[in-house]
């Protein structure tokens, strides 16, 4: 169990994904590592090099900008748990370890399935967190090798329930971060107001429920 007390200042380890792209995941612990970064703490990122073409600026800059230290290693991840790559997993292990054991972090925390990284801290006793979000229904009744980290965070009360319900993880749910709120004046008049909802369409981003509650809207007068 982790216990962190009192104004430690502590060295985080964050592994992302590919980068070659911008994705919610990615971007949601990206800030939550800049955060910690505010609060004083060491951060230190890494991407994935593994079939990559090179990381996005928008994450470089994010990094540069806060002071963040960020390089690449070979390692390869899952947002989906039947892509496990068992051989992959094998090759990058020795990599993976001497590098976390040079940093020697206090806490490690990645995105999605790193099940290299997830070994390598068990081997090392260094608590490491996943960011996971949906996976298929029927993946809880199948009995999958034991590569899942024992801590998970996502935005999702509901998902962060099934996850711990099904494997007896330690899972709790935190929202994206954000510094603080900034509203122009002319944020929204009194009789338009604009939605936007962000996010491939699918089942379990429910974007049915936001046109369900336009449509009441609309039906309830407003514009």
């Amino acid at each position: 169990m982790m216990k962190f007390t009192g104004n430690k200042t502590m060295k985080l380890l964050y592994f992302m994904d590919n980068g070659n792209a911008f994705g919610g995941a990615v971007n949601t612990l990206l800030l939550q590592a800049i955060l910690m970064k505010k609060h004083g703490h060491d951060v230190i990122v890494c991407f994935s090099s593994t079939g990559l073409q090179g990381i996005i600026n928008s994450y470089r800059k994010m990094c540069t900008e806060n002071g963040i230290l960020l390089f690449q290693l070979p390692y390869e991840i899952s947002s989906c748990t039947e892509n496990i790559n068992v051989v992959s997993m094998l090759e990058d292990y020795d990599i993976i370890k001497n590098c976390i054991q040079q940093i020697n972090p206090d806490v490690i925390h990645s995105v999605q399935i790193n099940y290299t990284v997830e070994l390598v801290s068990r081997e090392l006793s260094i608590p490491h967190i996943m960011n996971i979000y949906p996976s298929l229904p029927a993946f809880f009744s199948i009995q999958y090798m034991d590569v899942f980290p024992r801590y998970m965070l996502c935005d999702s009360y509901y998902w962060a329930k099934t996850w711990q319900n099904a494997l007896g993880l330690k899972a709790d749910c935190i929202r994206t971060v954000v510094d603080d709120f900034k509203f122009k004046e002319s944020f929204s008049s009194h009789l338009v107001t604009r939605f936007i909802s962000v996010g491939n369409v699918c089942d379990g981003k429910n974007q049915l429920e936001v046109i369900k509650a336009v449509h009441s809207l609309l039906l309830s007068g407003y514009e």
